[in-house]
């Protein structure tokens, strides 16, 4: 009985030196960390779903597209000679993995290399080097979600401020979730999907040729003769929307005035084909002039027309919504 006594006074007597050592270390030893962005000026796009911190010393501005000091060095601002300059776009993705984009979209205008990964709010991207305006020497951090992609550029010396912003950014809910509120969602438990769309698209100048967009689950048969039939692949990429990927197939034909633009998304899970068809009816020179409605009720419906706004942006984020369900 003394002998386990003895033994339990001992164990306690450990952990109390232990538990007391820890905190000891923890007060007097340990590196206390500081928070340089704690006090930091909040920079908040509602557009774009994202916010982000900047610095507060000096005359920090957040203006259109950038964040600029005058007064606090960099060491030099490519823009003015002076001061120090973030700057950013937020560009709608046209199917590109995030390397295609580099390759193809920035190469000519920034010469990257060095390329390494850069992880931005959980997002994978890449950080590389960069020149601008063909003689200073920069660095700019790219990733991309939900459709978009994220550049945020600065000079070289401007590196390590870039690196505490980004450090700050978040996603948080866009204009484009909030506009989705209202929409009808499309649920099919048996098939382990959802989607949601908006009730009414298109208008009298152009509209989908069906609605809401055909979604057809494949099992080994050919995912674009079964759920996009009737048309012609003229072109074909890669996109990835929401953490899937797609392959989507384009194709367009003519008839009696219109042109029909076929997108034919196919994703694929557990052997099976998920097919997400739309195809749009746009009547002919309408976005760039009144067309066939030159002097009627709808001439400034088909003047006003942008493909890329009306057809192409809506058609991504009603695919951003798509998910699979258990």
């Amino acid at each position: 009985m003394k002998k386990f006594i003895k033994i339990f006074v001992a164990v306690g007597v450990l952990i109390v030196l232990t538990v007391g050592g820890f905190f000891a270390w923890k007060y007097w030893w340990s590196p206390n960390v500081i928070d340089e962005t704690a006090d930091w000026q909040i920079y908040r796009n509602e557009e774009y779903g994202f916010e982000m911190k900047y610095p507060n010393e000096g005359n920090w501005k957040a203006e259109e597209g950038r964040f600029i000091n005058y007064d606090l060095s960099c060491d030099s601002s490519y823009n003015s000679g002076k001061g120090c300059e973030v700057d950013f776009v937020v560009e709608q993705n046209e199917g590109f993995s995030l390397d295609e984009w580099i390759e193809q979209k920035l190469y000519y205008l920034y010469f990257p290399r060095n390329e390494t990964q850069f992880t931005v709010a959980g997002i994978e991207g890449k950080k590389t080097d960069i020149t601008i305006l063909h003689s200073l020497e920069g660095v700019m951090v790219v990733f991309m979600k939900d459709g978009l992609v994220y550049q945020f550029t600065t000079d070289a010396e401007g590196e390590s401020i870039l690196t505490q912003m980004l450090s700050t950014f978040s996603f948080i809910e866009s204009q484009a979730t909030s506009e989705t509120a209202d929409w009808q969602i499309y649920r099919n438990e048996e098939a382990g999907f959802e989607m949601k769309y908006p009730k009414d698209f298109g208008g009298q100048v152009w509209n989908p040729h069906f609605w809401p967009p055909q979604i057809t689950v494949v099992v080994e048969e050919d995912p674009i003769e079964k759920g996009c039939p009737g048309f012609s692949v003229e072109g074909q990429s890669e996109i990835r929307m929401n953490d899937i990927d797609y392959t989507l197939y384009e194709g367009r034909d003519g008839a009696l005035g219109s042109s029909y633009f076929h997108y034919c998304y196919v994703t694929e899970k557990d052997l099976k084909y998920y097919v997400i068809n739309f195809l749009i009816r746009v009547t002919n020179g309408c976005g760039k002039s009144c067309g066939p409605y030159c002097g009627t009720q709808y001439e400034t419906e088909c003047r006003n027309f942008d493909f890329s706004r009306d057809v192409e942006r809506p058609i991504n984020k009603m695919l951003s919504t798509f998910k699979f369900i258990e």
